[in-house]
């Protein structure tokens, strides 16, 4: 059982870095740091919020990485784990079902269900308006 749990800089709410080299979350898209969501009409800081949500799960653990494959910008493409008193669980998963961050489906369909749940909970971004990360990116 050698699981080690390393600590990383959280970058944003899908990017992990360790050693200058960076790493994405495999299948799930965070809002922009700089992106704004709205919740009845009020600015949200989405962006934020969604790298504050990862680093309250990195707390002082750290997470369990590990390397799925890369992505175009040749970074390497990680699922990454916490311990939680149920055992290991998908940090991908986490964000999505929260709310902080969008299931990557042009890439993944891995957190698909995650994401009807958080739009049935209207959880996270869901509360509001938002518009999704990939677009977001296009116009800024």
């Amino acid at each position: 059982n050698n699981i080690i749990f390393e600590t990383y800089e959280v970058v944003d709410g899908d990017t992990l870095k360790k050693n200058n080299k960076r790493y994405r979350l495999q299948g799930i898209d965070a809002p922009e740091l700089k992106q704004i969501c709205k919740i009845k009409e009020k600015k949200w800081s989405c962006g934020k919020d969604s790298k504050k949500y990862l680093l309250e799960l990195h707390k002082d653990n750290g997470f369990y990485c590990i390397k799925v494959g890369e992505d175009f910008y040749k970074r390497d493409l990680v699922k990454c784990y916490i311990k939680t008193s149920k055992g290991l669980e998908d940090i991908g998963s986490l964000m999505v079902r929260e709310g902080y961050a969008l299931s990557y489906r042009k890439y993944s369909k891995d957190y698909n269900d995650e994401e009807e749940l958080a739009k049935l909970s209207k959880n996270g971004m869901w509360k509001g308006d938002f518009e999704n990360p990939w677009e977001w990116r296009k116009k800024n």
